[in-house]
């Protein structure tokens, strides 16, 4: 009559598996890109890799280009994509040129010489870039399309500049992953602006590796919970799953026992005569013994349970029947 229990977390099989799911989350998983990807940086860094992604493709297309075969129109659908991509990253660009400003006069006030004219024109450079790249949007969105090229690559020659003053900024002061990042976006600047062309498979690569390195800073960091954290956790779940049991257990026990006129759980529990006179149940506390599944549970107080008979004196008048 006893009520089953289960076996405690540090016991029952799976539970190590359990926890290593609750201590750390993977870093690449759909909540983590959720995150990135519901900022504006975040989506501008995501379609900029897609659009230097389609250039590779280009660049690896570009040698098999006859009439008719299947990588022509693959190169053709790459471009189209890249084209669009691009258009997308323009409208993204308003209201970037803010911080930048706000940003020069902490520039003019770096001791250093050197560092200062670096800075200073890392960001002009990069300041006029952006008023060249708004005027070419809004003579597309004007004219079309079709339009803008030149002012396009004008403002691409400014974003090389600035690229190559942060180039030489991060060498200044030793940092190599702003050495790379710089000299990166002057590549891919210098020939996409037509000032000094080289690959279309180098500059999507080099775009792919940028875009990876822009996205890094807004992913979410690991977040790492101790492995005893965890455990107890799963043994709070645990305990609350047997007093689920428990509930459930005496639920089932009341349904059966009521209608053959037996006492129920109620009575037998609390000692209180169901109906008429009848001697009232004794119930006594046993607590678990040392070699049993809930002794061996780990921090955790030997569990008292309440054990009554389930059957008692028969109530008056039915002896008879």
């Amino acid at each position: 009559s006893s009520i089953p229990s289960q076996a405690s977390p540090a016991l029952r099989p799976g539970w190590a598996h359990d926890a290593a799911c609750a201590m750390a989350p993977s870093e690449l998983c759909l909540r983590s890109f959720n995150a990135v990807a519901q900022t504006c940086e975040g989506r501008d860094k995501i379609v900029r890799l897609f659009q230097y992604g389609s250039r590779l493709v280009m660049g690896l297309t570009v040698r098999s280009m006859a009439s008719g075969s299947r990588p022509a129109d693959v190169n053709i659908l790459a471009r189209r994509l890249m084209v669009a991509l691009s258009d997308v990253r323009r409208t993204y660009r308003w209201g970037k040129e803010l911080p930048v400003l706000l940003a020069v006069p902490k520039a003019l006030e770096v001791s250093d010489r050197t560092e200062r004219l670096l800075d200073v024109a890392q960001k002009v450079t990069l300041l006029m870039y952006f008023v060249i790249d708004h005027i070419a949007w809004l003579k597309r969105a004007r004219y079309g399309v079709r339009w803008g090229l030149d002012t396009i690559q004008l403002g691409l020659k400014c974003f090389m500049l600035s690229s190559v003053f942060g180039t030489l900024l991060g060498a200044k002061r030793k940092s190599s992953l702003s050495t790379v990042r710089n000299g990166l976006l002057a590549f891919q600047a210098a020939h996409i602006s037509k000032w000094r062309e080289s690959s279309d498979v180098l500059v999507g690569l080099a775009g792919i590796v940028t875009s990876i390195m822009d996205l890094s800073p807004l992913w979410p960091e690991r977040t790492e919970v101790p492995a005893s954290t965890a455990l107890k956790a799963l043994q709070a779940k645990d305990v609350s799953e047997e007093e689920e049991v428990e509930e459930e257990f005496k639920f089932e026990r009341k349904a059966s026992v009521g209608s053959t006129g037996a006492p129920s759980d109620d009575a037998q529990t609390f000692g209180v005569p169901s109906d008429g006179p009848s001697r009232q149940t004794s119930c006594t506390s046993e607590v678990a013994a040392p070699g049993s599944s809930i002794a061996k549970a780990p921090d955790r107080a030997p569990v008292r349970r309440l054990v009554c008979p389930v059957g008692g004196a028969p109530r008056s008048g039915a002896a008879s029947a």
